[in-house]
């Protein structure tokens, strides 16, 4: 029996490893257009590490989708 390996956000090289991405910036940018959407306005976000990728990817979406939705970003948490 073969093993196998889905790594997420990680591009190791190997024939048993499938390497999967998440669309941090463009996930959180639909988030915010799904709730402004909705009716939503002000939005809390909490953020992770400064030091990781993923978390600069997703605080950069959530700036975009902000603007997106004609918000002004100041007047948004960002923890």
């Amino acid at each position: 029996m073969t093993s196998f390996f889905i790594l997420v956000d990680n591009n190791a090289e190997s024939d048993n490893i499938i390497n999967t991405n998440i669309d941090n910036f463009g996930g959180i940018v639909k988030r915010v257009l799904d709730f402004y959407q909705r009716g939503v306005n002000r939005f809390i976000y909490m953020s992770g590490t400064h030091l990781s990728a993923h978390n600069t990817e997703r605080l950069n979406g959530f700036r975009a989708g902000i603007e997106a939705c004609g918000l002004n970003i100041s007047e948004q948490v960002i923890l």
